[in-house]
This record gives C-alpha cells, sequence and structure tokens, in this order.
C-alpha cells in the first residue's frame, strides 16, 4: 500500500521561503517562539557533550514492544 504524505504547508525547511527555519517563531508566535529565541532547533543533536547543568547523568534508554502506526508525513516520520 502506497501512502502520500500530508499537506504540511504551514513550515518548511527551505531557507530564503517565508516558511523557512529562519521564520518558524513568526508563524506560530504562542507555540513556536522557541524557534525565534532558541539556540538548538530541529534537528536537535542529544549528546552528553551538549547537555549542560544536569546531574541526571547519561542517557538511558529502554525499549519496551508495544503496537505503532508509522506515518511518513514527507519530511518527517510520525510514531503514534
Amino acid at each position: 500500500m502506497i501512502t502520500f504524505a500530508e499537506d504540511e504547508t504551514e513550515f518548511n525547511y527551505d531557507e530564503g521561503s517565508p516558511l523557512g527555519p529562519q521564520n518558524w517563531g513568526h508563524i506560530k508566535p504562542n507555540e513556536w517562539f522557541l524557534c525565534k529565541n532558541g539556540t538548538m532547533q530541529s534537528p536537535i543533536d542529544l549528546n552528553d557533550q551538549s547537555v549542560q547543568g544536569s546531574n541526571l547523568g547519561p542517557l538511558q534508554i529502554n525499549y519496551n514492544p508495544s503496537n505503532a502506526t508509522l506515518k511518513n508525513r514527507g519530511h518527517d516520520v510520525k510514531v503514534s
């Protein structure tokens, strides 16, 4: 079965586009304000060296099997 991506035209990844990364914080100011003021936008590289001010120790990942639906949305994959 072939499934096509949803039309998600509210943003894109094209530099210079009015919907591109440099404008994400203006598209939805209340929801995406960190995209305007943040320093680590998507994709965020989660490594031990970039995490600061935490006493939690190294990131530990434990996986448990479960049912999920994978959806190709064109620019990413959604798991639900």
